[in-house]
């Protein structure tokens, strides 16, 4: 029981940090097409890559936690349909929030997904303010808070 204690830890970091390598790789590859075709205009665009960092983790950690609870890898299906999805179709990365109704803003900016795509979409226009402190703090608060629960729920199954 000692062993699995750290195992864990490992499994819930190693599955974090893996996807944290895989979008800073991705998100590099976009950024390079960016500035090659000139859609970059400001030096804010230097700190997307550290935010995309911190998005990841965020978002990584986060589900994690379904993978601590899921019992059957088909039921990640459903939460692909009824989680995932909306929240990528509402995150504001397609239609501008101001477009939605009235009732539906406030729930899009809860998400996730929306903090992520404003602090990405400022840092890359230029077009930054103090909105996106919240961002930050958001994606920050969701990591530390997600990874705890992880963990917790990881050894809480692994033990067991």
């Amino acid at each position: 029981q000692h062993v699995l204690r750290g195992v864990d830890l490992n499994v819930a970091v190693g599955e974090v940090v893996w996807a944290l390598i895989r979008g800073t790789i991705y998100s590099a590859g976009f950024l390079v097409v960016m500035l090659a075709l000139g859609l970059i205009h400001s030096t804010w665009a230097l700190l997307a890559l550290p935010a995309v960092m911190l998005s990841g983790g965020a978002l990584a950690s986060g589900a994690m936690i379904l993978t601590a609870v899921t019992k059957e890898i088909s039921s990640l299906e459903r939460v692909m349909t009824l989680v995932v999805f909306p929240l990528f179709l509402f995150s504001g990365t397609f239609f501008p929030v101001s477009q939605y109704p009235d009732f539906l803003r406030p729930l899009v900016q809860l998400t996730p997904l929306y903090h992520s795509a404003s602090l990405l979409r400022a840092l890359t226009t230029g077009l930054v303010t103090a909105g996106q402190l919240v961002d930050v703090a958001y994606l920050i608060a969701m990591f530390v808070l997600c990874s705890a629960l992880t963990i917790r729920l990881m050894r809480r199954r692994l033990i067991s």
